[in-house]
């Protein structure tokens, strides 16, 4: 347990752990190439219309968009394909997950609370500590 003003940017690398938005966003896109590559009649029709009022605001349609173009693959979104989805996925994983490590790190550097702290705990991983500290 910690406090409530303790910088999630030190719990987050002290856990080693990665935010969920993560594994969301994985499925989000694992979703839209379902609709994408369907042969049902129905969700091609629908995903096509939702795909049309992208620009006049549909939110999920945008926000797909807005996930591929803000971690640099627009071309994706723009070609409504993919040639290896499972490469794709594991590259757009590692690129969520680097993109967190990159933020974190000057977080922590940036932190007028972690000045300490970003000079003694450089490696992101889980700290074996935590599992002798009595409850």
């Amino acid at each position: 347990m910690c406090k409530i003003n303790t910088p999630t940017t030190a719990v987050y690398s002290e856990l080693g752990r990665y935010p969920l938005n993560s594994s969301r966003y994985l499925r989000i896109l694992k979703y839209w190439f379902r609709l994408i590559q369907t042969d049902n009649i129905i969700m091609q029709t629908v995903y096509k219309i939702s795909y049309e009022n992208c620009l006049k605001g549909n939110k999920w349609v945008s926000n797909v968009k807005k996930l591929l173009y803000d971690y640099g693959f627009n071309y994706v979104f723009d070609n409504q394909t993919v040639v290896n989805e499972v490469v794709f996925l594991s590259m757009f994983k590692q690129r969520i997950l680097d993109c967190f490590l990159q933020e974190l790190y000057t977080s922590k550097s940036n932190s007028s609370m972690l000045t300490l702290y970003h000079h003694v705990k450089d490696i992101f991983e889980y700290e074996n500590d935590l599992d002798i500290v009595p409850f």
